[in-house]
């Protein structure tokens, strides 16, 4: 098992283009967020919860998108309430 690592960089003061622009990339790329979140709720994690339990094994390619969305959720959180300044990516990476 590993463990998670999360570090986020701050800016004391920022701006409110900046607030604007969050609200706006933070529109968006949360459309992208919930479909990929409806593709991970729905089909990725109760195929990989029944493979675990009859199989014993999981599939790969399922891992990889619920660990996409939910780093993809982390960042987009931690970027929306200013706790960072790095934007994330529209669609997270696999």
């Amino acid at each position: 098992m590993e463990t998670v690592k999360y570090s986020v960089t701050l800016e004391k003061n920022p701006n409110r283009v900046e607030a604007i622009m969050r609200l706006v990339w933070g529109f968006i790329s949360i459309i992208v967020l919930m479909i990929l979140g409806a593709i991970a709720m729905w089909i990725a994690w109760p195929v990989t919860f029944l493979t675990v339990l009859f199989l014993g094994k999981k599939i790969e390619i399922l891992e990889k998108v619920l660990m996409a969305y939910s780093k993809g959720m982390a960042d987009w959180t931690s970027y929306v309430m200013f706790l960072t300044d790095e934007r994330p990516p529209i669609v997270p990476e696999f």
